[in-house]
């Protein structure tokens, strides 16, 4: 596998969170030194921290969804006969491990990745993943135990209880409605990342009946999504559209007044949303309260597509694995103590009583 240019010398070696016990795969590391014990690159999603390494020189065999797939194929240019697409639900088997991709919740084209050795023992790998009751009605994941659990602890501490998906969208949506009634000619910007945060824009075009428009380099991957409510709505001409999607690092004052009057003859103000999960973790919309200048409107609304505290209590408590390993680590220490005691008191719930995996 060759890498960005950098001398194998220079670079660490792959971190045992990102490697696959009893197997020879690795996931999401390719800026790590080469390994001889390592013949797969497993990609669980499109974001620049999972795929960071990652060329049009590479040598190796990546496994991945289809739209992420196509993504480092497009954007990237990695040759199509080193990755091999896998559709969700659809088990391969490599080296002798039965290998299912399985819908993270995350962005589009994310993957948790279940294996299944040769000895029957099952390990998942989360990814970057956002857990849902639906993960708990998936036949791959409750037909037999899962041993052990490789988890996106990203918001593994108690701080972080913010609203679920469905909430969220739907205080985006009345808000929406609220300022439409007031300010008709008003245009609409949601911050969205390269992918990531699809679903806050979906939602308002579909409620709403409206127009979208994207810059050409957001245009690109969705384009890859192939979604069917997105692509109805999608426009090429920004004055034919009432939603914008511009980069989350232009969601700011400064930069939404030049743009509102570079739309001064449709437009007289912008509401615009800041989606993450370290905003506000309040449950109601009237804990949030918008930063307002001259006719601009930026809520940060407490929208994640990581896991919040509870859903991964709940998450693990569902699927009572033996061995927990995270995959995030927190440079705050108490953060990290937090979040190691927290796991391990989940574990206590089911070990205690007996309700254990019967295998390590």
């Amino acid at each position: 596998m060759e890498t960005d240019g950098e001398s194998s010398s220079s670079l660490k070696q792959i971190p045992y969170y990102k490697k696959i016990v009893g197997t020879r795969f690795a996931i999401d590391a390719f800026n790590y030194e080469e390994s001889p014990e390592i013949t797969y690159y497993l990609l669980s999603h499109f974001h620049y921290d999972h795929y960071i390494g990652l060329n049009a020189n590479f040598t190796g065999n990546i496994l991945t969804s289809p739209i992420t797939g196509r993504l480092i194929v497009d954007r990237i240019g990695v040759k199509t006969n080193h990755v091999i697409m896998v559709d969700i639900h659809q088990p391969i088997v490599i080296d002798g491990v039965t290998v299912v991709l399985i819908d993270a919740f995350h962005c589009p084209g994310s993957v948790m990745f279940l294996f299944i050795l040769p000895d029957g023992k099952r390990i998942l790998h989360t990814g970057d993943f956002r857990a849902s009751p639906e993960m708990e009605k998936n036949n791959f994941l409750t037909e037999k135990p899962i041993d052990h659990i490789y988890l996106d602890t990203t918001y593994c501490h108690p701080d972080y209880n913010f609203p679920k998906q469905g909430e969220t969208l739907q205080m985006v949506i009345d808000l929406t409605l609220e300022y439409l009634a007031k300010e008709p000619k008003l245009l609409i910007v949601c911050g969205a990342y390269t992918i990531g945060k699809e679903k806050v824009f979906k939602c308002l075009c579909e409620t709403l009946c409206m127009n979208l428009w994207v810059p050409s380099s957001k245009l690109q991957v969705l384009l890859s999504m192939n979604d069917p409510v997105i692509q109805q709505h999608l426009v090429l001409d920004k004055d034919d559209a009432q939603i914008h999607v511009l980069p989350m690092t232009d969601i700011n004052h400064e930069f939404l007044r030049g743009y509102l009057r570079g739309c001064r003859d449709r437009f007289t103000s912008i509401l615009a949303f800041k989606p993450s999960g370290w905003q506000n973790n309040e449950d109601s919309s009237s804990a949030i309260v918008p930063a307002i200048q001259d006719n601009v409107y930026i809520y940060g609304i407490p929208y994640s597509e990581h896991s919040s505290y509870s859903e991964l209590e709940r998450f693990i408590k569902f699927f009572k694995p033996r061995m927990i390993t995270p995959t995030v680590f927190h440079s705050d220490s108490k953060f990290r103590v937090m979040m190691l005691r927290s796991i391990a008191q989940w574990k206590s719930t089911y070990l205690q009583n007996g309700d254990q995996q019967s295998s390590a």
